[in-house]
């Protein structure tokens, strides 16, 4: 009985468990080709221009000298860029879109990005260094397939750099049912009469 009823507890327990992060999409930019006026690899440029930069592409501005994107590229025209990838949302995730980033030079630029409901707008001034990061969480509101959107506002060609963009999913942990503590209950009561007998 002891043992059925250890059993029983874990395996509750293990239903009515948070289940852990899942990553739906990361990209740090190293697949992508440096150059002015460049898409990175795992993106669709939808409207102006992007900087891949890194190496000799004025790669001082990426952390550690790896790839980053300028999201106003060098044309005096600010890049709209969607990722190739889509991700189907439900109601009952908890969704995380990341990213870090830093400014190219010393003034003001805006950046809005977001993913499906998730929408979001970040004003940077002067550059951040180290780089800082940005993060939002939304849950799904209806099944929807979307995909991860940067937009920026501008045309100086300089503008918010950024670098490992990130998507994780947690799903909501579900409820023990309220059968499952009547069982708990009612084996907690036959243990109970158990020991007494056996103490009679």
């Amino acid at each position: 009985m002891r043992k059925f009823v250890v059993c029983l507890f874990t395996a509750l327990g293990l239903t009515s468990a948070a289940s852990a992060d899942t990553t739906l999409f990361f990209d740090d930019f190293e697949s992508s080709a440096q150059g002015l006026n460049t898409t990175p690899s795992n993106w669709a440029l939808i409207s102006g221009t992007v900087d891949v930069l890194g190496g000799g592409v004025f790669g001082g501005f990426c952390s550690n000298g790896t790839n980053c994107v300028d999201l106003d590229g060098s044309s005096n025209a600010a890049g709209v860029i969607n990722s190739l990838a889509t991700f189907d949302l439900d109601a009952q995730t908890t969704y995380t879109l990341s990213f870090d980033y830093t400014n190219n030079g010393n003034g003001t630029n805006t950046l809005n990005w977001g993913l499906a409901t998730l929408s979001e707008t970040l004003v940077v001034t002067g550059p951040s260094n180290p780089y800082a990061s940005a993060s939002a969480t939304f849950t799904g509101q209806s099944t929807l397939n979307a995909a991860i959107i940067f937009s920026h506002e501008g045309a100086d060609n300089q503008g918010v750099i950024i670098d490992n963009v990130r998507l994780t999913a947690s799903v909501a942990p579900v409820p023990l049912p309220a059968a499952g503590l009547l069982l708990l209950g009612g084996l907690g009561g036959l243990v109970a009469l158990r020991r007494k007998r056996a103490a009679a």
